[in-house]
């Protein structure tokens, strides 16, 4: 085997592994299994609930999806946007931003819709076994309008920001999502591949 093609083995080797290491994505929460398809939860629309939900990750890594269920309540057939929020934990409650990511609940008739959205982010990254917290919002304010979180059977506390009742604790049945995750490369490991290449390449130049 010739200096070239021992460079470009391991070229495509090393791109191999870092292919793969970006690809193995891990569900680092998901309570779909109780989903209770066609339920509307809590109102994050006009002047209703904003409810923040708890949960834990398994996974460490970098989130690149986020998937829930929720309602929407319309009078007209417009578009409608909301935000959905990742937080780090503080005292029981959602503590400082670790990103937002905007969708958008496409008209329909009036009257109530369910909906399955997916979100494909570029967010921070989350530590396995720790807490955070994931928000739902909508971006209008027109109180004739509402998006709901989709509900789950479970049981769950809510940190809930009501711009009437002001910041309450409670407990409600789960808001419905999916947060999916792709692990992050060790910086070691990187360095590794990259001076193991540079070398092969230095030895051509020389042959």
């Amino acid at each position: 085997m010739t200096t070239a093609m021992k460079v470009n083995h391991f070229l495509l080797s090393t791109g191999f592994l870092v292919t793969a290491a970006f690809s193995q994505a891990d569900t680092a929460y998901s309570n779909f299994a109780d989903y209770i398809p066609g339920n509307g939860g809590w109102y994050v629309g006009g002047n209703n609930y904003h409810p923040n939900f708890y949960f834990t990750s398994t996974s460490t890594g970098r989130v690149t999806e986020l998937e829930f269920y929720l309602a929407k309540w319309s009078d007209s057939t417009a578009d409608k946007d909301y935000v959905v929020t990742l937080y780090a934990t503080g005292s029981s409650k959602p503590g400082a931003i670790l990103g937002s990511y905007s969708g958008t609940v496409l008209g329909s008739q009036p009257g109530q819709s369910y909906e399955h959205q997916k979100l494909m982010v570029d967010g921070p990254v989350l530590q396995a076994g720790t807490e955070y917290w994931i928000g739902l919002s909508s971006a209008f304010t027109d109180y004739t309008d509402t998006i709901m979180w989709g509900m789950t059977n479970r049981d769950g506390y809510l940190f809930d920001h009501n711009p009437v009742a002001g910041d309450l604790g409670m407990s409600a049945k789960e808001g419905a999502f999916q947060i999916t995750t792709q692990p992050v490369p060790e910086p070691t490991s990187m360095v590794v591949l990259s001076a193991g290449a540079v070398a092969l390449l230095r030895r051509r130049k020389k042959g």
